[in-house]
């Protein structure tokens, strides 16, 4: 009975949380202009801040020595498991994770180099995507 709560989804002011996924009624609009209410799923914050914070440990200064490839297969083997999870969810939520696992990667890698942290950021970001980094976020 603790965990047990009856929600009013009918309103949209309250929502629940399911398996990592926040689940509430949105107000949408059609390409037309029309409105019209839906159920919606994203990424509930207290698993966002889990993704950011296993990002954060894989990349933390105790692994400068590795090599870039090194890291970013092992940022892949990550990033294919969450996507794989949370593909349903709203995709803005997957775009903000995204761009957190890329401005992590770059502070690590001019950290590695020696540089400011945001040092050459659109650059970086061209070499780890044509290194091989995935993204969370389906791009279609």
């Amino acid at each position: 009975m603790e965990k047990t709560k009856i929600v009013n989804l009918w309103e949209g002011k309250e929502g629940f949380v399911f398996l990592g996924m926040e689940i509430r009624k949105v107000k949408m609009r059609k390409l037309n202009g029309a409105e019209y209410f839906a159920t919606d799923m994203w990424v509930c914050k207290k698993k966002q801040r889990v993704i950011k914070e296993v990002v954060k440990e894989t990349l933390k200064d105790a692994t400068l020595y590795q090599d870039l490839e090194e890291m970013i297969k092992r940022l892949n083997r990550k990033i294919v498991g969450w996507r794989g999870y949370y593909h349903i969810s709203n995709k803005r939520i997957l775009f903000k994770l995204d761009r957190y696992l890329l401005m992590r990667l770059v502070y690590w890698y001019n950290r590695k180099k020696q540089k400011p942290k945001r040092y050459q950021y659109g650059k970086h970001v061209d070499l780890f995507r044509n290194l091989g980094l995935k993204r969370i976020a389906l791009v279609s």
